[in-house]
């Protein structure tokens, strides 16, 4: 069975799901005509009980109780809630022997009916429950065990991780304006941080992308660079000045707020260039 929340590929759905429903379905057809039949006839001739061959019924619960798993992982509530009621229902046959026991009469009606229940449920339900088909480049956007762009970026901008993983999965799911109005989330929070760094005085609100890069690029300029170390860190800084202005470049509007569009080859890009930035900005703040 599948994972809660994996993102499976078609192939993965064919395989993992289509043979347990085909069979499962049929076998559960199967079950509750031939136990209504048995039922039917028990009555007809004043008998009080049915007769199951145990090894059967195991196999029809193992069966039920796979169809109760795959409606838990797909939100199938209806189907959930009707294999439960029939997995306890067999639950119920009284052992005789090792390979047989027994059911009253009306107990094997439930069963039957219950089982049958169960079968359209199933089919009804499945029909509820619909697959978005992304890109194989994206799935990696879907899942949240994913770092998007690097364990670094998380543990200093925690309060943008939302923010970023909804941007990533707008571009999964092919919302790209989307993706750019959380990214603009994203940098305003990290410009914040670079801005606090570098002592600017730039309101990240108002100023144009020109107006803040200005300031960054002077606060950058007039860091010591004597040492070697000083050299460094001011390297640094001059990486994630270039990776800001690409942000900027890519974002293509002068002021520091998203157009009205943005098509997803622009959105991949900005989404790019935003996790230059992050990724430089990191070992800074």
């Amino acid at each position: 069975m599948m994972a809660p929340q994996r993102v499976v590929s078609l192939w993965d759905m064919i395989q993992l799901l289509a043979p347990d429903l085909i069979a499962s379905s049929f076998n559960l057809g199967l079950l509750s005509e031939k136990i209504v039949s048995l039922a039917g006839k028990a009555k007809e001739s004043g008998v009080q009980g049915v007769i199951y061959d145990r090894n059967h019924m195991a196999v029809a619960l193992l069966s039920i109780n796979n169809i109760r798993d795959l409606a838990s992982e797909l939100s199938l509530p209806a189907t959930y809630g009707a294999a439960v009621r029939c997995g306890k229902l067999i639950e119920q046959l009284t052992p005789l022997s090792a390979d047989r026991s027994e059911g009253s009469v009306t107990l094997s009606e439930q069963i039957g009916y219950t089982c049958h229940g169960l079968s359209t449920t199933l089919s009804d339900e499945l029909g509820s429950v619909f697959f978005v088909n992304i890109q194989a480049s994206n799935k990696d956007y879907l899942d949240n065990d994913i770092s998007i762009f690097g364990e670094d970026v998380d543990k200093k901008f925690p309060k943008a991780l939302g923010d970023i993983s909804e941007a990533a999965k707008c571009l999964a799911f092919s919302r790209p304006t989307a993706s750019v109005f959380h990214l603009m989330r994203v940098m305003e929070h990290c410009i914040q941080r670079l801005g606090k760094k570098l002592k600017i005085k730039a309101n990240i609100k108002n100023e144009s992308w020109y107006v803040i890069g200005t300031q960054v690029n002077n606060a950058v300029n007039a860091m010591p660079g004597k040492t070697s170390r000083e050299s460094l860190r001011k390297q640094k800084y001059g990486l994630a000045y270039a990776n800001l202005n690409g942000v900027r470049m890519a974002w293509r509007n002068d002021v520091m707020h998203p157009k009205a569009t943005y098509t997803e080859e622009e959105a991949q890009t900005i989404f790019n260039h935003v996790g230059a930035f992050l990724k430089a900005l990191a070992p800074l703040v």
